[in-house]
């Protein structure tokens, strides 16, 4: 499906199950290579991973248990748009 996309907000645990990747280098190389050129990839603890420049955001807090909540990804990703990370002409 990544092959589709020029943007994606996955996550770590998922792309390495799901396609065998063996850590989270290999799978932004992975997304990098089908074709993906920005978005984030989620990271539970670690923060997430900016897809085109390869760098978390500084000054996160630290927390000590990470929670999965319902539409916290979609707040995520609204976020993320939302704060002008869309692709001009994509808007």
């Amino acid at each position: 499906m990544w092959v589709r996309a020029d943007i994606a907000q996955p996550s770590v645990d998922d792309q390495m199950a799901l396609y065998g990747d063996a850590s989270c280098a290999d799978v932004a190389a992975h997304l990098k290579n089908l074709g993906v050129s920005r978005g984030t990839m989620k990271r539970g603890a670690d923060g997430p991973l900016n897809l085109a420049t390869g760098t978390t955001p500084e000054n996160l807090p630290n927390v000590d248990k990470v929670l999965d909540l319902t539409s916290v990804g979609d707040s995520f990703n609204a976020g993320f748009f939302g704060r002008g990370y869309m692709p001009p002409g994509r808007h």
